[in-house]
């Protein structure tokens, strides 16, 4: 049987042998990359703390996220949350906090925060939230200077990741990517926007076309320039598509309606009142890449010299 076996092996044709040995190192290989895959990619981790402040009144203010008073307070939620980690051992494991809601309570605030950590997709999920509800039980109380936690009041709850995604989209104004944007040129001598910096940036099409840019307001509203239909209002021949690129884009809708501000007038070199709101056929869905920007409220007074970015698609250069 030896002899055989032996002789088998001699008749075997030298590329039948190459292929066995690479077809064991390849698979060898891909264990070996998934091993390393699982065991040192990171991967997000989403949590919910809510806490009590008690030496904040409510204010019925903040029950919109786009008031001042809303905002006031959340940047300095946020600006405590941020000291608490970042001054730990999960300094590096931390990447933002976001306020989500503020709510009434007899004792003061009660804030909910969507938390957001990078932890290699090897580590367990109690051990992480382990060390997560330490920090926060140990750091909260004592690392704000201006306010005041219950710390009998804190819990933290797991999220995972399509309700962590859900709570930051349908929050206004969040940005994946902070702005990469460094001077203070036009769009004409401006830079390329990175995917997810600017989610809310919609373009307005005819036919098929780019016509103007737009801004996303809900998931079913847009607003823009009022001079961007002029000439053509019926909305069966206007589509709007969101995303960095124009095509493909992320997402595409058909246009329901168009709304032109009734003092408009449709003269030339008119800007006067040039406003539109464009309501979609279908909603948007929203993602970490395309969602909406927070609208200030009526009274907001914007102070001198507030700066400003403009966003849309265009030529980098003259007559580019």
């Amino acid at each position: 049987i030896v002899i055989q076996m032996d002789r088998a092996v001699r008749r075997m044709e030298p590329w039948k042998i190459a292929v066995i040995v690479v077809s064991v190192i390849v698979g060898l290989a891909l264990i070996i990359g998934l091993i390393t895959y699982f065991l040192c990619n990171d991967q997000d981790r989403f949590y919910n703390a809510s806490f009590l402040i008690t030496n904040v009144n409510y204010d019925p203010q903040y029950e919109r996220q786009t008031t001042d008073e809303f905002r006031n307070l959340s940047e300095e939620i946020e600006t405590m949350i941020s000291e608490v980690f970042k001054g730990s051992f999960l300094s590096k494991r931390y990447i933002r906090s976001h306020v989500v809601s503020l709510s009434p309570d007899p004792g003061g605030v009660l804030a909910s925060v969507v938390l957001v950590f990078k932890f290699p997709s090897a580590d367990s999920k109690t051990t992480t939230w382990g060390h997560v509800n330490r920090v926060l039980l140990r750091r909260l109380k004592t690392t704000s200077k201006y306010l005041e936690v219950d710390q009998s009041t804190i819990r933290l709850t797991e999220l995972n990741k399509e309700k962590g995604d859900n709570l930051l989209n349908n929050c206004c104004g969040i940005r994946r990517q902070a702005f990469s944007f460094t001077g203070v040129e036009r769009i004409t001598g401006g830079q390329r926007a990175l995917d997810g910096e600017w989610p809310w940036q919609a373009s307005i099409q005819l036919d098929g076309t780019h016509r103007c840019g737009a801004s996303i307001i809900s998931n079913i509203w847009l607003v823009t320039a009022a001079h961007c239909f002029k000439g053509v209002r019926d909305p069966r021949r206007w589509t709007a598509s969101f995303g960095i690129l124009l095509r493909p884009p992320k997402q595409k809708k058909f246009v329901r309606r168009i709304i032109i501000h009734e003092r408009y007038g449709d003269v030339v070199l008119g800007h006067e009142h040039d406003v539109a709101v464009v309501e979609l056929a279908s909603a948007i869905e929203f993602t970490t890449d395309v969602h909406s920007v927070c609208l200030p409220e009526a009274s907001h007074i914007f102070p001198d010299n507030t700066s400003c970015f403009v966003t849309g698609w265009g030529a980098l250069e003259n007559d580019g």
